[in-house]
């Protein structure tokens, strides 16, 4: 999630993960597959082949 945070950091500089739901925000666009073991690191993956 850090990596993704300082991404949207650079590209909208007033983005604040804390007030909007980073991880909320990622699942809504439907664009990314997150997944996350039980007590482990979350994995993003951009989906293959566009919008589903």
């Amino acid at each position: 999630m850090g990596t993704v945070g300082k991404q949207l950091l650079n590209l909208a500089p007033d983005f604040d993960p804390r007030t909007l739901g980073l991880r909320d925000l990622i699942r809504k666009t439907n664009q990314f597959d997150v997944r996350q073991a039980e007590g482990g690191p979350v994995s993003i993956r951009v989906k293959q082949g566009g919008k589903k």
